[in-house]
Order: structure tokens, then sequence, then C-alpha cells
């Protein structure tokens, strides 16, 4: 089954990996930490569903017994209604719990942004282009931001490193478009090193491609929730739909 073209770059379905790492000082590189996995963004024209896991755990008497992730929910967004929907379950039956209105060119997180829909440039974030360099054989351009923040009466910095890459096998998604065009001449950023000035944790998200196919079943599942969103579309910003 053959995925239809869109007038949003996008001209084929796939999956794609999205992680988040913590750096491990020890072992000198980032790694998911225990339990974790990668979550998975599933894409057809101008659609997505994307993963939303977390990490669960059980403990007795206030002793851990056993932590692992699971998925919490499924979000759909339909980027050409701006329409975000969650469902429990990956099935062409699910029922949905909760709708949005994706405002695109906001700071509302709800959205799917993978395809440049981010908030845009903070006026007062400082920007700087620094050397490229290579990670696990692809050659990256950097750009390094930084804001200033106040938290009650303590003032902290942010630091994040944008990696742009430029032969990316997935150039619609990236993680902020405005940066990509200002900095990298278009470039899709793909990764992200995250740290703060007041603390020793450093963070990396990162978009890998995984595959350049949707199953049948993946299929129907998108057919479902697409025409669920067509026949209730979105005119509120939220709509609980089921607790």
């Amino acid at each position: 089954m053959s995925c239809k073209a869109t007038n949003l770059n996008s001209k084929s379905c796939g999956v794609l990996t999205s992680s988040l790492k913590i750096y491990d000082s020890v072992l000198g590189k980032y790694r998911l930490s225990n339990n974790d996995r990668d979550g998975l963004y599933y894409y057809r024209d101008s659609l997505g569903i994307e993963e939303q896991i977390i990490l669960q755990s059980r403990s007795t008497n206030g002793v851990l017994d056993t932590s692992y992730s699971e998925i919490y929910y499924y979000k759909f967004s339909d980027l050409k209604s701006n329409t975000e929907i969650h469902f429990k379950t990956f099935s062409d039956t699910a029922t949905p719990i909760k709708m949005f209105k994706i405002i695109p060119d906001t700071i509302i997180k709800s959205a799917w942004m993978y395809y440049g829909y981010d908030k845009p440039i903070d006026p007062e974030t400082s920007a700087s282009i620094l050397a490229d360099t290579i990670i696990d054989r692809i050659k990256y351009k950097r750009i390094l931001t930084y804001s200033t923040h106040k938290i009650g009466n303590k003032i902290d910095t942010s630091f994040t490193l944008h990696y742009a890459n430029c032969n990316s096998k997935l150039p619609m998604f990236q993680y902020n478009i405005r940066l990509s065009k200002k900095y990298a001449n278009g470039c899709p950023i793909q990764m992200l090193d995250q740290y703060w000035y007041s603390t020793s944790m450093k963070l990396r998200f990162k978009l890998d491609f995984f595959r350049g196919s949707l199953t049948t079943q993946e299929h129907k599942v998108f057919d479902a929730w697409e025409k669920y969103a067509k026949k209730h579309p979105m005119t509120s910003p939220r709509k609980t739909i089921q607790d």
C-alpha cells in the first residue's frame, strides 16, 4: 500500500524514533535511563502518531522492586485541520480520550512539532554558530543558544546545542525550523543537547530514521483516526472526551 502525496514535503510514510538520553559521567556518554526505550513516531502525509511513554515503578515498604516504561497513550495529529487527539490504544477501533486544537507557531507543546510547528525564537535568546562536528559518522552543523531565566529568587541559565544534519533521510522532521533557516541553511535540526548552569545533568534529544513504510494495520489506524478527526473538527482549544 503506497502513501499519498502531500504539500508538506512528505511523499512517503514510515516510522522514526525519538530518544531522550541522560549523560552518564562515569561511562562518558549519553544513555537511556534504566528500563527506558526510544519512542516511535508514525507518519503519513500530514498525519502523525506519537507514542507517549512514561516510566512506571513499583515498591514495597518504600523499597523499589522494579521499574519499567509503558505507553500511556498515543497522540494523533492532523496538520491539515490542526487537530490533535489522544487514544489509549493503537487500534482502528480505539476510543478517543482528549482532543486539542493545534495552534501553529505558538509555545503550545501539545502540537506535533516535527514539521516545524515550534515556538518562535525567544528574542532574549542569544545564539552563536560553532564549528561543524562528526558524531557516529554523521556531520552536523552546530548552533548554541542560551537563555537566562528567573525561578523564584534565583537566576539560572539554560544552554541548548542544536545539531543540523544536512544529509538526513527525513528532512521534513526537525526540532526548530526557525533556527534551521536562520543559522543552518535550512538543514534540519534533529538532535539537541540541553544543560543548565546550576546542575550537572545533561540531556540529549534525537530523531532517527527507523523504517520507510507502514504495515497494513498501521494504515488502518491512520484511516480510522483521520476519519474521526474529519467528523469531529475542533473549534475550541481543548475537549475532554473521557477520563
